[in-house]
């Protein structure tokens, strides 16, 4: 398994403008942009393709996240991963999201499983997103807006449910920039998941398929080992633990 660095900080304020304009990754690899997202939804007719950010720069400092993002296509996003994966390089430009880190009274935290019918299927993760059109206010993204929109959308747990931490997790490797949030529920971890799963069945189409609970980093490197969830996670039973 091959292990890449990154970096996990906690900030108190995070201001990611939007850049006008696409990146330059966008216009120069069109056709294949283009290409790519008839095979894809092709084979997947759920697949929307709307807009999604990418970021280009982020520096932290005191306490303090400053970065720039761009607006992209959705399809833009699935070109960029593939070259990412072919290449191993990201053309200046990283995934970025919102996660809630969403965990019960007895400190279990949930993770999902997507659903089959979207671009990340049957991967388990943490709740969360990409940053969309909706998130962007006066040229500026807010992320606990994302967080706590995507926590609702996905699990059924609206922010009047759970406590919020105020502070941002930001975390950085080469491929991605993921802002993330603790939400700690006044019901156990087990209970909150039979929550969660009532909420998903009541759904037409829902994002995820199923909940899970990881208690120990034991149980999360079972489930997710090689991704930037497991390290977020890691690093919140480190604090909890210290």
């Amino acid at each position: 398994m091959q292990q890449h660095a990154f970096t996990i900080d906690r900030v108190a304020t995070a201001v990611l403008h939007v850049a006008p304009g696409p990146p330059a990754f966008q216009q120069e690899h069109a056709e294949e942009i283009e290409a790519l997202w008839r095979s894809e939804s092709d084979l997947n007719p759920h697949l929307f393709d709307g807009t999604v950010h990418l970021c280009s720069k982020i520096e932290v400092s005191n306490g303090h996240a400053l970065a720039q993002c761009h607006a992209v296509r959705f399809a833009t996003l699935l070109y960029w991963r593939k070259a990412l994966r072919e290449t191993g390089q990201g053309h200046g430009l990283r995934n970025t999201s919102g996660d809630v880190i969403l965990r019960g009274s007895d400190g279990g935290i949930l993770l999902g499983r997507m659903a089959s019918h979207t671009a990340n299927a049957r991967r388990i993760c943490l709740p969360g997103g990409s940053f969309d059109a909706s998130d962007v206010t006066a040229g500026r993204i807010d992320p606990s807006g994302c967080i706590t929109r995507e926590c609702a959308e996905e699990t059924g747990f609206m922010p009047g449910d759970y406590a919020l931490d105020p502070e941002l997790l930001v975390y950085r490797d080469h491929r991605c920039v993921a802002y993330a949030q603790i939400a700690t529920l006044p019901i156990s971890s087990s209970l909150a998941r039979a929550r969660a799963l009532r909420f998903l069945a009541s759904e037409t189409d829902p994002e995820l398929e199923d909940i899970l609970v990881v208690a120990s980093l034991a149980d999360t490197d079972r489930l997710i080992p090689d991704t930037y969830e497991r390290h977020l996670i890691a690093h919140v039973l480190q604090e909890t633990a210290s």
